[in-house]
């Protein structure tokens, strides 16, 4: 599967899309041909190269010829999109992001009806930044996209509403409608002023309906630098989208949630219990850890590693059973070997044995600790002796 990776080292906009889109070698004849499929006039997108750093990367520049137009609410955008000959495709994913952008816009706007006046996102830019990241998706085939967490920045910035958060909430709300993750860049506190908004609105919306906040294991094989139109010293204003293949079943099937917390306040028996209780709902494993914890007090990571289906009972019982007041969440990818568990006829009885495969040769083996247990019971023998009967018998056999 052709897939996209988004990595917004210094924020993201629709227009710094576009030009790391059209930084991959995109064919821009066709690209501007299928924007005036809108139906609203010329409309012509173009770039710049534009160099920073010693590396370089694209400007995107739109321009349109019907510069009075303007959009009183997100429907107008809607509409435009539903009656053009674009594909249907690339209709529905444009709506479906301006439908995310107008339940964002009410939420922002304490549950207010679209009809508000869109200000600054009504003009055709946003709707050619919208539209035109779609086309170049579409045109360069990626099946899915992913994403990296999305920078924030602090302070205001001022619009035809006043002052407003550098974060607005319009972008806010869908960050928390998305469930984002986000982070706060390490921007000197004299040009944080001047850097203001790092996400806008626009390309949060395209991301938010868009992408995954994933980060999967991919091979790739093309990326492209898009600028912003911020030129601050001291501030790297660029979006980087890489390009690649990813075997997502193989992707889905090895990633897995680690959940991790630090305790130090808890009777350790209770330890013991919370483990057996994760193994009983299917959790893939359960650890702890001797660490030491501020003012040097002794303290217990635990640690569970689960399948993304089990996240919410996974939480709910650690936060039930054990005294944490917090978790550390994190996504993971598990690469594995091929095995298989055999029955194997020893000497001592019936005892699985787990067969190790590399590139399909077997490379070793391993009785099953409860299997063994049982035998040495039973025949009153050292657990070692039927252990290594069993290990004897698997060579044999395979």
């Amino acid at each position: 599967m052709k897939v996209a990776y988004i990595q917004p080292i210094g924020g993201v906009s629709g227009d710094m899309l576009l030009a790391s889109l059209m930084h991959l070698g995109l064919n821009i004849s066709k690209l501007n041909d299928d924007l005036n499929k809108l139906d609203l006039g010329a409309i012509k997108i173009s770039s710049t190269q534009n160099v920073a750093s010693g590396f370089s990367g694209l400007l995107a520049k739109v321009e349109y010829e019907n510069k009075n137009w303007r959009a009183q609410n997100f429907q107008d955008f809607i509409s435009i999109v539903k009656k053009s000959v674009l594909d249907e495709s690339v209709k529905q994913k444009a709506i479906d992001i301006f439908n995310k952008f107008d339940k964002a816009e009410n939420i922002a706007h304490h549950g207010q009806e679209s009809t508000q006046n869109l200000h600054e996102l009504g003009t055709l830019d946003t709707l050619i930044d919208v539209v035109g990241v779609v086309l170049c998706l579409e045109q360069l085939e990626v099946e899915q996209i992913f994403s990296s967490a999305l920078p924030i920045n602090i302070g205001t910035i001022s619009t035809r509403h006043g002052l407003i958060p550098a974060t607005s909430p319009a972008t806010s709300a869908l960050f928390t409608e998305s469930n984002v993750p986000v982070f706060q860049p390490n921007i000197s506190s004299d040009i944080r002023g001047d850097v203001g908004e790092i996400v806008t609105p626009t390309g949060a919306a395209i991301l938010t309906t868009l992408a995954t906040f994933e980060q999967p294991t991919i091979k790739v094989n093309a990326f492209g630098y898009g600028f912003g139109q911020k030129k601050i010293d001291g501030y790297l204003n660029v979006l980087t989208t890489w390009i690649g293949t990813i075997d997502i079943e193989k992707s889905k099937k090895n990633q897995l949630i680690l959940i991790e917390t630090n305790i130090d306040d808890m009777p350790s028996e209770i330890f013991g219990f919370i483990q057996e209780g994760l193994f009983s709902i299917g959790v893939k494993d359960v650890w702890t850890s001797p660490i030491y914890m501020k003012k040097n007090r002794p303290g217990i990571t635990l640690s569970v590693l689960l399948s993304k289906d089990l996240e919410s009972q996974v939480i709910e019982m650690i936060y039930n059973e054990t005294t944490t007041l917090g978790l550390r969440i994190q996504t993971v990818l598990r690469d594995q070997l091929e095995r298989e568990i055999v029955l194997i006829e020893s000497e001592f009885g019936n005892i699985n044995v787990k067969v190790k495969y590399i590139d399909g040769v077997v490379k070793s083996f391993h009785p099953e600790y409860e299997d063994c247990k049982l035998a040495a019971q039973k025949f009153n023998i050292p657990y070692q002796e039927v252990f290594d009967s069993a290990v004897n018998k698997a060579k044999k056999i395979f």
